[in-house]
């Protein structure tokens, strides 16, 4: 009977950072073929003599490609954090799957200025380093709270 509980322990101990980390690993992913995916359509269009691609456009520095894929990744990485959230808050109670978007429409359409600050915070930053921190920080914020919501709901059960 102990195995058993123990088993239940580990398995409730990991699932969180088994979830954290295939998320962050399909970000990558999700990240990198988003961004070569231009570069391929760029590909197909010169080998098929288009005349609407310009010669100077067609290569872009290896910092714009970079920089390009590693903001792709956190952006997925971010959009996943907040999806893992929202999930966890319908654990608790299936009236979020409802409240969450009203509460962001909501914000939306009242206070806009508040939700225009909200975006413009993680959208509108020209150091990769600061807008990284930024939205790691978010984040690592958003998975904490998941996994002490999780743990919570674990023990209620």
């Amino acid at each position: 009977m102990k195995a058993i509980a123990d088993k239940e322990m580990i398995y409730r101990e990991s699932f969180g950072p088994d979830s954290i980390g295939l998320l962050f690993t399909l970000s990558i992913i999700g990240g990198l073929t988003s961004s070569l995916s231009g570069m391929l359509l760029r590909l197909i269009l010169y080998l098929t003599n288009s005349s609407m691609l310009l010669e100077n456009a067609f290569q872009l520095p290896y910092f714009v490609l970079f920089s390009g894929i590693a903001a792709n990744i956190f952006y997925l990485f971010l959009i996943s954090g907040t999806g893992y959230f929202w999930g966890m808050l319908v654990e608790i109670n299936k009236l979020f799957a409802f409240i969450v978007p009203a509460f962001f429409l909501g914000l939306a359409r009242a206070q806009n200025e508040l939700f225009v600050t909200l975006i413009r915070f993680l959208t509108q930053e020209n150091s990769l380093l600061i807008f990284s921190g930024k939205v790691l920080t978010v984040t690592i914020l958003m998975f904490a709270s998941s996994m002490m919501i999780y743990n919570r709901v674990e023990v209620k059960r």
